[in-house]
């Protein structure tokens, strides 16, 4: 959760802050229900990695009250940000790296893990089945977890970092990067997120639909 304490009044704590009534109207929430409904199933002491598809559902359902109650500002992708950093909003569900980027303008905004817990993602890079070209796939791959190679984009998108090693080449000109839970977490921080659920292909494809309900998509 990303959110402008200057704004709210309090540190947040709880992905329940997201509803607090005072907080009317300035909060948004991630179109993706995997990340909303996720965080709502965690503010409802579920863990949405294990959580069934009708618990999904029951939270899709929890975020469209809220939004029919003019709660939620609105559902976004990383568009946010701009609202953000200008005051427009005071919480909504935000990407650590946006953050870490957005506090270099303006250090007044905080990155909220709930004490409940968060959620993660990851980019993977897959190879097709035929690919033509598995050797230049191959050394590509090689190169990107490259310890210094993985610094340098560490140091440039913010975002978590999974190459060992790449933490103590960024230490030695950006110790302060380096040090960032936002990007290198350590075992306590890793331990509060939840991964995505697995639930098959058509209960999936049901929930985004539901989602897209809420939302207007």
């Amino acid at each position: 959760i990303g959110y402008n304490p200057k704004k709210t009044g309090r540190k947040l704590t709880s992905v329940n802050d997201l509803f607090d009534p005072k907080f009317k109207g300035r909060v948004t929430m991630f179109s993706e229900w995997r990340d909303s409904a996720g965080l709502v199933l965690l503010g409802d002491g579920k863990d949405p990695t294990t959580a069934s598809k009708d618990d999904y559902s029951a939270a899709i359902a929890k975020i469209g009250e809220e939004s029919d109650k003019g709660q939620i500002r609105r559902f976004t992708g990383n568009d946010y940000t701009k609202d953000l950093a200008s005051g427009n909003l005071w919480a909504c569900v935000a990407w650590s790296g946006d953050l870490v980027q957005l506090q270099a303008d303006n250090p007044n905004l905080e990155f909220l893990v709930p004490e409940e817990g968060g959620m993660s993602w990851s980019d993977n890079m897959l190879m097709p089945a035929n690919a033509k070209n598995y050797y230049g796939a191959e050394r590509w791959m090689n190169f990107v977890y490259d310890p210094k190679i993985a610094a340098q984009i560490a140091a440039y998108v913010n975002y978590f970092c999974p190459v060992k090693g790449a933490k103590e080449i960024l230490a030695k000109t950006d110790p302060e990067l380096a040090n960032n839970q936002l990007i290198f977490p350590d075992e306590q921080t890793l331990s509060q997120l939840h991964a995505y659920p697995s639930l098959g292909a058509a209960p999936e494809r049901e929930l985004t639909a539901e989602m897209q309900k809420v939302t207007g998509a």
